[in-house]
């Protein structure tokens, strides 16, 4: 019937109809005709479209005739997905339709309508869908030194580019933000004592189409690092000088040392590349450095990774000797303390014999331990010197002193007391009933009473005393009673006023006297 109906409308063919069939066969046919045609759907144009790849697309049929079914065709350029549908079709084309290529295809719907009055079908019409593919971020994982910027360009692999955007997670790391823009150009820098991650997650989008987000790692290194101890001081003379170091980050494996031009001129020489020993750094001292301060740069580095270290400013110090002199008693006795000291303070005591005498290694408190000798040695350590001194201490027992003299005595008598060791002091406790002289021992009875005289002399260090009491009296009158005078040959008993004493004649030629009687 459609092929008829084209024919029928064909002027040509109207006009050989004209000429060959009579006029009132023809206008009946005409007339005829045109109804049937009334009866065809016309379709709803469908504007074209543009979708992503792998959307289901919805495409809704309509014409001017209810009951109206469809049936399609389709042709597919670079593009999978679509199909034709030629019974059962519905009204909607609900295809997935995917891209094929990194570039848009395209589909190609002829649709042609039909109604149970048209069974030949109405005018087919065309739809056309562009399909985008879905672009996807291209971008590489690498790794940079901390405090570096980074530097991960992002391509898409769909033809004519895209747009990115990304978030990012920092584990160990600042500097890194979220952007957008095809290069993530940022200052990382690590956190902690090893190695961070920054993880970017980026999304690429063309046309419209928003692709499948991928995470590309930018890996930081930390910078070879040292903690170092204390700047090195030695003696002048001394040939090495050890700097140490309590800890390491970045994993450095070579230092440098790099010396200014004083120290160059003193003869310290730069040390390249070498490898980073276990704490101590052994550095260099020339024997003929004179004393002063030394600067030098000190760097290290890590071969494996090509992370550039850090660089610390460090100084070697020769100093000289300071002459130590000890002072304090060389002669103790067992028992006997003194606190030693020496010119320089804060150094550090010992004995040689601590079985003779020994010594506080702070304080310097000497104390005898048994009669003999020791030496007692004083270290200070000032400005990379071990400044020592020596000194010698006598330990001796104690001498027993017994004091010698007369006692009582009379006042205003003098006498002379001795002790068993000379050379020592005299001294009285109440010189208002004797006095004593201090060097010569002698003792004189002022009045009537008692005083303790003590004897005090040193010997080795031992202070030996001892101590005797002197008793003073004051002088009786005495009244003598006996006949005189008296015949030569004749005898008589004289008395005194206290008697027990002794009697004596001045010329016994002309009378004598008993010493008893």
């Amino acid at each position: 019937m459609h092929s008829f109906t084209n024919f029928i409308f064909n002027k040509a063919q109207i006009f050989r109809l004209q000429r060959s069939l009579p006029l009132a066969f023809v206008l009946f046919f005409f007339i005829s005709f045109q109804n049937v045609k009334a009866q065809c759907p016309v379709a709803t144009p469908v504007a074209a479209t543009t979708i992503c790849s792998g959307t289901i697309i919805s495409v809704a049929l309509t014409s001017d005739l209810p009951g109206t079914t469809y049936t399609w065709t389709a042709v597919q350029t670079d593009v999978v997905g679509s199909a034709d549908c030629s019974i059962g079709c519905g009204t909607t084309i609900g295809d997935t339709l995917t891209a094929a290529e990194v570039f848009p295809g395209t589909v190609a719907y002829t649709v042609t309508p039909f109604t149970a009055g048209c069974p030949g079908g109405g005018l087919p019409i065309t739809i056309n869908i562009t399909v985008n593919p879905i672009p996807l971020a291209i971008a590489s994982n690498t790794t940079i030194c901390s405090g570096a910027t980074s530097s991960v360009g992002i391509t898409t692999d769909v033809l004519g580019g895209a747009t990115f955007a990304w978030t990012v997670i920092q584990a160990g790391v600042t500097g890194a933000s979220p952007g957008a823009g095809a290069l993530i150009s940022q200052t990382l820098n690590t956190t902690g004592p090893s190695s961070g991650i920054a993880t970017y997650n980026i999304i690429a989008t063309a046309d419209g189409c928003i692709g499948e987000p991928i995470n590309t790692k930018v890996t930081i290194r930390q910078l070879p690092s040292l903690t170092l101890g204390a700047n090195p001081e030695v003696c002048v003379g001394t040939l090495t000088a050890n700097l140490t170091y309590s800890s390491t980050g970045g994993s450095p494996n070579q230092y440098s040392v790099n010396y200014d031009g004083t120290a160059e001129g003193q003869g310290f020489s730069d040390v390249v590349n070498q490898v980073l020993p276990a704490s101590p750094i052994v550095l260099v001292v020339p024997g003929g450095a004179v004393v002063g301060i030394y600067n030098a740069v000190l760097s290290v580095n890590n071969t494996i990774n090509g992370c550039p270290g850090a660089s610390y400013p460090i100084t070697i110090t020769i100093s000289a000797p300071t002459p130590q002199v000890i002072t304090g008693l060389t002669s103790l006795c067992v028992g006997g303390t003194d606190t030693w000291s020496s010119t320089s303070p804060g150094g550090t005591w010992s004995s040689a014999s601590p079985g003779v005498a020994s010594v506080d290694p702070n304080s310097g408190l000497v104390t005898g331990v048994s009669a003999g000798t020791s030496d007692i040695t004083y270290s200070i350590t000032i400005g990379g010197c071990v400044n020592t001194a020596i000194q010698t201490v006598t330990i001796s027992n104690s001498t027993p002193q017994i004091i010698t003299g007369t006692s009582p005595i009379c006042v205003s008598d003098a006498v002379i007391w001795t002790s068993t060791t000379g050379g020592g002091s005299w001294s009285s406790a109440t010189p208002g009933v004797a006095t004593v002289d201090a060097g010569t021992g002698l003792v004189t009875g002022v009045s009537a009473g008692t005083s303790d005289i003590t004897y005090s002399v040193t010997i080795g260090g031992c202070v030996n005393t001892a101590i005797k009491t002197v008793t003073v009296s004051s002088p009786t009158p005495q009244v003598i009673t006996g006949t005189s005078p008296i015949c030569v040959g004749a005898t008589t008993i004289w008395t005194g006023t206290s008697p027990g004493g002794t009697w004596s004649s001045a010329t016994p030629g002309v009378a004598t006297v008993g010493a008893a009687s």
